[in-house]
């Protein structure tokens, strides 16, 4: 499927947000390099589909890459496999902000076991990474506004009937 609308709507609410470090991860459904992410038969013509050429305008307007392809730069591991097209394809990317990448460790994509697309990690090694230690702390003042006191009880009640751990319901 080409459906560049879907993947428009999550640029578009990605980037309502100030964002720094990002990464976004998943399967795009479209091979960014027609030669390197399709297997020889597919190949054939090397048209880029439009949520490829979209995907590619955002990673070249913005500061993130394909954090596997930044590490395998001619690399060719075929993640995805069709059996109506009986064709072979990587569709599935961690798209990572540019000032991450010296912390990024051994992208990697997994044999696959259950799924048609084979896993893909890699390791984010945060030690020596600038910034300052920050430790969360709950807002006490969304308890005194009702909107936010109601939304946070109907959070914790679906989180109590979704996960009926024993121990925590003491």
């Amino acid at each position: 499927f080409d459906i560049p609308q879907f993947l428009n709507k999550i640029i578009d609410i990605i980037s309502e947000f100030n964002y720094q470090n990002v990464i976004i991860g998943g399967d795009f459904n479209c091979a960014l390099d027609p030669y390197l992410d399709k297997s020889v038969k597919q190949r054939r013509g090397n048209l880029k589909s439009k949520t490829s050429e979209l995907l590619n305008t955002y990673i070249k307007n913005t500061n993130i890459i394909d954090v596997w392809r930044t590490a395998n730069p001619t690399g060719r591991e075929y993640l995805f496999y069709s059996s109506v097209h009986k064709t072979y394809s990587q569709i599935d990317y961690f798209l990572v902000d540019t000032k991450l990448i010296p912390y990024t460790i051994n992208p990697s994509y997994h044999t696959s076991i259950i799924s048609d697309h084979s896993p893909l990690t890699f390791l984010l090694k945060f030690e020596g990474m600038p910034g300052k230690k920050c430790f969360w702390r709950f807002n006490t003042q969304i308890l005194n506004d009702p909107q936010g006191y109601t939304y946070l009880k109907q959070q914790m009640k679906l989180f109590f009937e979704t996960n009926e751990t024993p121990s925590l319901l003491r």
